[in-house]
């Protein structure tokens, strides 16, 4: 197992590997409402543009395993830097038609909701952590996490992120999260999970 910064080359595999870690969540499939095909095709889209976004102001990870294969990243926003730029004008046309226009604006409408929802105080915010199904239960997810961890707590600062998979309430529960709400986004619960800057101390 091989934990790494983003490289610009890594894009397109790490744009492949959250397309697929995340093909199945309920919030993706309620919101796409299409087969596997057309939610990967549209998760891909999607993912460019949050790298994009986020490849200069935000902390990306990759992991690797299997021949250096790239099987997942992370995505964490540090202090201050929530919101991320809009993506370059050219990617969001290109997104656009990508994705769809429905498909766009129902994202839209969830990015809109969770700002509405995001804590005021200075905090490290996770974005998105996936790894690839083949690859998953492994404890890669787990170990990326921890990698950041080690930076949050280096910096007493807290930390935040939302949910949507029941799966991950345990995983994230056991690393010091807890649940300070929970809503719905187009019938799906969604949890949004706040580890406080003294946890290690606690």
């Amino acid at each position: 197992m091989t934990i790494q910064s983003f490289r610009p080359s890594d894009e397109s595999n790490l744009a492949q590997a959250f397309a697929e870690a995340f093909l199945d969540n309920p919030l993706n499939c309620a919101v796409i409402d299409r087969g596997p095909r057309t939610r990967l095709r549209v998760n891909r889209a999607g993912m460019h543009l949050t790298l994009n976004s986020a490849r200069e102001g935000a902390l990306i990870l990759t992991v690797c395993e299997e021949g250096d294969r790239l099987a997942g990243g992370l995505i964490a926003i540090p202090p201050g830097g929530w919101p991320l730029p809009a993506p370059h004008f050219s990617e969001q046309i290109l997104g656009l038609f990508r994705q769809g226009i429905r498909v766009t604006h129902r994202w839209g409408q969830v990015y809109s909701e969770l700002a509405q929802r995001h804590p005021p105080e200075r905090h490290w915010y996770l974005s998105t952590l996936g790894i690839r199904p083949e690859f998953q239960r492994r404890g890669l997810a787990s170990a990326l996490l921890d990698h950041w961890l080690l930076e949050v707590d280096g910096a007493r600062l807290g930390a935040y992120l939302e949910t949507d998979h029941p799966d991950s309430l345990s995983f994230y529960l056991k690393r010091g999260f807890r649940v300070c709400e929970e809503f719905r986004l187009f019938g799906v619960p969604i949890w949004r999970m706040l580890r406080t800057a003294d946890f290690r101390s606690a």
